[in-house]
């Protein structure tokens, strides 16, 4: 079937505020960290490569460890405003790649924590950091939030993700 690409953001594992803070459908954080967990196994394949924006989970080394554990994938974090760690210690917890700033890729993808205004002539955002935000649309022609609120707490394919944002641009490929 061959090795997919998936993107996501915000899971905030072990977070039991934001549920409150974003009216996250769950009883308690135990459920909403088995939820996610759940859902991202349900799509990502044990060889898929995982984009992580950032915020990934609260709390220490074994936590977190516990939490990549548990995930699917290869995963490549870029690191959110809760991801208070150095890249070295996110690598030793487990994760594949890990990035303090936004990057490029696929020629013409920023993938961010926080969004980026871009030229939406030819640039393309996923970004994460601003959870179920009204002041921000879930996909434009520009880009798209890809929090896990928006997205019903399962990771998006990454080829699929970008046809849409072209084709909200009126662009075929």
């Amino acid at each position: 079937m061959g090795q997919k690409v998936w993107i996501t953001s915000d899971t905030h594992f072990n977070h039991a505020n934001i549920i409150d803070y974003c009216a996250r459908p769950f009883k308690d954080v135990e459920e909403m960290n088995s939820t996610i967990i759940n859902r991202w196994n349900s799509v990502v394949g044990k060889e898929d490569i995982v984009w992580h924006l950032g915020d990934f989970a609260l709390g220490g080394a074994e936590e977190v460890s516990k939490f990549r554990g548990k995930l699917n994938g290869k995963i490549y974090l870029i690191r959110g405003n809760h991801d208070h760690h150095t890249n070295g210690w996110y690598v030793a917890r487990g994760f594949d790649k890990v990035y303090d700033r936004p990057i490029v890729i696929d020629k013409n993808v920023i993938l961010s924590h926080a969004p980026i205004a871009v030229d939406y002539g030819h640039m393309i955002n996923f970004y994460g950091h601003v959870h179920n935000s009204l002041e921000y649309p879930t996909l434009t022609g520009a880009g798209a939030c890809i929090c896990v609120e928006r997205w019903g707490y399962v990771p998006l394919q990454f080829d699929k993700l970008k046809k849409n944002v072209l084709s909200a641009r009126g662009v075929v490929e």
